[in-house]
């Protein structure tokens, strides 16, 4: 079964569906449920955190010198062919 999904903003009382082409000569049972904007919220803030706790909390062992030259080496190896 495929499903379509879509979250909607009611205006003026009714919500407006595009229905896709493979879907038009069809019948639907369409179930309305409000979602809890609080609990978005917090999802939200739980991945994101979840994201930050991921990245490192050091600062690079490399030096921007070292950096710049490893960049200038590729560059060199890769024009000179």
């Amino acid at each position: 079964m495929n499903a379509l999904r879509q979250i909607l903003t009611p205006s003026n009382g009714q919500l407006l569906i595009d229905i896709p082409k493979e879907y038009q000569q069809k019948r639907f049972e369409v179930i309305v449920l409000p979602i809890d904007e609080t609990t978005e919220q917090d999802i939200l803030k739980a991945k994101m955190t979840a994201f930050l706790n991921t990245l490192p909390t050091t600062e690079p062992t490399i030096t921007e010198a070292e950096i710049l030259a490893e960049i200038k080496a590729v560059r060199k190896e890769r024009y000179e062919r």
